[in-house]
């Protein structure tokens, strides 16, 4: 993933896709009879900060065909695979701001002023008036629940969903998970999936939600069954942190640390290539469509 410096980026469309086929019955080595899986799964992937979208979908499809080579082909063809980009309404913002402060010449060392709107602004301008409607808060929850509808069409109410989200994305998904959980979302929810109840393995890779959990005076981290999250962090990347360090995620996250890079930028952006981050994510998707996650 690239971080914005200079570029513009139009925001396209809220999600890109794949589709694909029917489930089947599989026996479960852990019970006599046959039963009925996970007929099929959605991966829903969700960038961070500073994306640009058509990078972004270089690395989700980096992401999709490193995992798609390490599963047999029979489970590949019920995997439904999804990415979100949700920054198109930010970018024009911190664009047209940029544009408008060229005739200061301020100065732009390494980049550093563009990294600092690229990231810094990114969250700021997301969490702005987030009780009101219309809001950049409000569109990106909308375009959340548009996807999850659309996932839910294809895999059905026997599917299940992995989410992997990256860097603030992580906290996105926390946040439409939370609304839901605690009544706060403005969406009509009809059913288990959309509930955020079909949920087989959140993946968070360099979160940036430690950051945003330290305005909280009173922590209440979503509900999710004990260590069907996993939070992937590098001790080089100056974005991403662990979550187990919070006592109110202890028994709900697994941290584990890996080397997605050598230095603060590459090891930021570069989970998606990460051999331990592709492998434990090939596990769940093969564990839930053989075994039914059990």
């Amino acid at each position: 993933m690239k971080l914005r410096a200079k570029s513009y980026i139009k925001n396209k469309l809220p999600y890109g896709s794949l589709f694909f086929y029917p489930a089947e019955y599989t026996k479960n080595k852990y019970s006599k009879g046959v039963i009925i899986v996970s007929e099929k799964i959605g991966i829903l992937v969700i960038h961070g900060i500073g994306a640009v979208e058509e990078s972004f979908k270089k690395d989700f499809n980096t992401l999709k065909n490193s995992i798609n080579n390490l599963i047999p082909d029979n489970l590949k063809s019920r995997c439904f695979w999804n990415y979100l980009f949700w920054l198109g309404e930010i970018n024009k913002k911190e664009e047209e701001y940029k544009k408008n402060i060229k005739k200061y010449r301020l100065n732009n060392c390494f980049g550093l002023r563009d990294f600092i709107l690229d990231t810094v602004a990114d969250e700021v301008v997301y969490r702005g008036n987030r009780e009101e409607s219309g809001t950049i808060y409000d569109n990106v929850q909308k375009n959340i629940y548009g996807i999850i509808q659309k996932i839910y069409s294809e895999v059905g109410e026997n599917g299940k969903l992995i989410i992997v989200a990256h860097s603030m994305g992580s906290t996105i998904i926390s946040d439409y998970i939370w609304d839901i959980q605690n009544n706060k979302t403005k969406f009509k929810i009809t059913n288990k999936f959309e509930k955020m109840e079909k949920i087989a393995q959140i993946f968070t890779l360099g979160s940036t939600l430690p950051i945003f959990l330290m305005s909280s005076e009173n922590i209440k981290p979503i509900k999710i069954e004990n260590k069907k999250w996993t939070n992937f962090y590098d001790k080089d990347d100056i974005l991403g942190y662990p979550l187990q360090v919070i006592k109110e995620y202890k028994n709900i996250v697994e941290d584990k640390e890996v080397n997605s890079g050598w230095n603060p930028y590459d090891s930021h952006s570069g989970y998606y290539k990460c051999e331990t981050v592709i492998n434990e994510i090939k596990e769940i998707i093969v564990k839930e469509l053989k075994e039914g996650g059990k």
